[in-house]
């Protein structure tokens, strides 16, 4: 998975794994963190979901990305700015030909 392995290596410092959510039908993992990880990223399927756009309800095709953390090992706020690199990759794919 490009968005996976983009966003671990521009955060080299992460010992995280990746899981990809095709088998799934709900579309949403919540993953475990298995010893020694400190995190895992599940990735869900993309399906249309209601969102709001201008403040109405739209069907809009999205994307669940998961981040499951040890919090013994790395603080919510540094996994934030990381769910950040792959959820910018899917919000503009065109930044992983570079």
């Amino acid at each position: 998975m490009k968005i996976a392995a983009a966003a671990l290596a521009e955060h080299p410092r992460v010992n995280a794994g990746w899981s990809d959510g095709a088998v799934v039908r709900s579309g949403r993992i919540d993953a475990v963190v298995n010893a020694p990880q400190a995190a895992i990223l599940a990735v869900g399927r993309i399906a249309d979901r209601v969102v709001a756009v201008d403040g109405a309800p739209a069907v809009r095709p999205t994307l669940v990305l998961t981040l499951s953390l040890d919090h013994r090992a790395i603080d919510g706020a540094i996994g934030a700015r990381f769910l950040d690199t792959p959820a910018s990759l899917v919000e503009e794919p065109a930044g992983l030909v570079s």
